[in-house]
């Protein structure tokens, strides 16, 4: 197999989705589709994200976006592509009634409104458009630039200015002076929330703030927040310290209930367990 950078796991566990990731023109990012049961590797033909309940993968593919059935290799168009106007990237709903998908004007002659907001209801296949604004590139690593809340009525994106959030029920888009998309659990129940100043875990029901804190003061510091797929336990990377001016030493934590929180593989109080690796160097990949 070649080597793989980024993997994420089908739902039902047998099919596995990975990238290896490419330095430019003449070394591209290269996605594949491995199937555990039959031990067979495919290439595939574009970028692509796992469906959140069924083995389908949504492929970025030829500037627009398929549909493809792992079990029987049967795709279908989505969003058809259209030169010079392909899709940028995409994200589909927690309830996968809906994909949201940006388009970038090449023809347009001022950057700022280039970048085109879509919504495509699944079951009838209609799109609408819903913004313009001016896309934000990735800079020193691969960010997140959509986030559905799990009950599906709202979207955040992220634009080079700032982070929007699209009401489904009434199309008001409303921006966000914040510095993350927002992090909610599957179960709505908790909210994880960083400021510069803060960091803790929102209790949406009574409004609690639960301070996440690991040492004295200390904040958690935590990076890649996953929440698991029901409930609202999290996993994440939490910062330890530096080792150099680019390497960091990292640790996974994980949250159960408010009281309920820490690193299962080392923690402070016991730092000859502790369980680092540094990040950018090796590659864990946290599954819910």
């Amino acid at each position: 197999m070649p080597l793989i950078h980024r993997a994420s796991i089908s739902p039902s566990g047998r099919f596995v989705y990975g990238e290896r990731i490419g330095y430019g023109k003449e070394d591209p990012t290269m996605p594949f589709l491995y199937d555990i049961q039959t031990k067979k590797l495919m290439q595939l033909s574009g970028i692509a994200k796992w469906s959140n309940k069924q083995d389908v993968l949504y492929i970025r593919e030829n500037d627009g976006i398929v549909k493809l059935t792992t079990i029987d290799g049967k795709k279908t168009v989505l969003v058809p592509g259209i030169v010079p106007y392909p899709v940028l990237d995409f994200a589909i709903s927690p309830d996968e009634q809906y994909l949201a998908f940006t388009r970038k004007d090449e023809k347009a002659a001022d950057s700022k409104g280039s970048a085109h907001l879509y919504i495509q209801h699944l079951p009838t296949l209609q799109i609408k458009k819903h913004d313009q604004y001016e896309w934000r590139p990735d800079k020193s690593a691969l960010e997140e630039k959509y986030y559905w809340m799990p009950n599906s009525k709202k979207l955040f994106y992220l634009t080079k200015e700032a982070f929007k959030e699209l009401d489904m029920p009434t199309g008001m888009k409303t921006d966000h002076k914040t510095t993350a998309l927002p992090s909610y659990s599957s179960d709505m129940k908790y909210q994880y929330i960083k400021t510069e100043q803060e960091e803790y875990v929102l209790d949406l029901q009574t409004g609690k703030k639960n301070f996440l804190r690991v040492e004295g003061e200390y904040t958690a510091a935590l990076l890649r927040i996953l929440w698991s797929p029901i409930g609202h336990q999290f996993a994440a990377e939490q910062l330890l310290t530096w080792s150099s001016s680019q390497d960091n030493y990292m640790l996974m934590f994980v949250f159960n209930e408010p009281n309920k929180y820490g690193n299962p593989f080392g923690n402070h109080a016991n730092p000859g367990l502790l369980s680092t690796y540094m990040m950018d160097k090796d590659n864990y990949q946290l599954i819910g």
